[in-house]
């Protein structure tokens, strides 16, 4: 009877155990889409909302910079794969290029540490990720908005805007949205790709503060 006890007791444990983790990661998961942004910031129209007005993610990502917008939009303005990377993780960023990459290059991703002068005039068309997200719009030194639209299988957003927010202030304001009609049918895809891209992206931002502030 002992070691039934023992068993049981063991048994309940685990299970209050798995119940505690999956609810700390439902409440994380359920965090990613506002993480470091405001109620206003969230629900503010920015450019590119258009482009993607059903987005099965839609991430508003916010993080607050100690250096005036001119320190930091030479280092947002030289992002992409050829150019200045994603200042993230890039033995991931790697294997993400192997697999997704459909313009027959390979990419060994850099993440600049310096500003680079030929790379801070981005032009609508330019590729930011594998040919296939290439610039939409940019206004200097205020906001740079990349797409890759394909009604039939994709619609891919990711902007970055900068709003000052005092003289040696910047609020950093990141939105991704992806609209992809076959990973709606897919709630362990869908979760993976959140928690995944979560990860790549607040490691960009950060590196992105780390670089403006010095």
């Amino acid at each position: 009877m002992l070691w039934r006890t023992g068993v049981f007791r063991l048994l309940l444990g685990l299970g209050a155990l798995a119940l505690t983790l999956a609810g700390a990661f439902a409440v994380f998961m359920a965090q990613i889409p506002t993480w470091g942004a405001s109620a206003d910031e969230v629900a503010r129209g920015l450019p590119g909302d258009e482009l993607a007005p059903l987005p099965l993610l839609n991430w508003t990502n916010d993080i607050d910079i100690a250096a005036p917008a001119d320190q930091v939009w030479p280092w947002v303005a030289q992002l992409g794969d050829t150019r200045g990377g994603f200042y993230s993780y890039t033995f991931i960023e790697d294997r993400v290029g192997v697999l997704t990459g459909a313009s027959g290059y390979a990419v060994d991703y850099e993440n600049a540490g310096r500003l680079h002068p030929e790379w801070q005039t981005p032009q609508p068309g330019a590729a930011i990720i594998q040919g296939v997200l290439k610039v939409r719009a940019v206004e200097p030194g205020r906001y740079l908005l990349a797409d890759a639209i394909d009604p039939a299988a994709m619609q891919w957003t990711w902007l970055w805007q900068l709003d000052p927010a005092g003289p040696d202030h910047t609020r950093l304001i990141v939105r991704f949205r992806l609209q992809r009609p076959a990973a709606g049918a897919n709630p362990v895809l869908t979760a993976a790709m959140m928690a995944g891209g979560f990860v790549m992206q607040q490691r960009m931002l950060h590196g992105l503060k780390l670089r403006a502030e010095g």
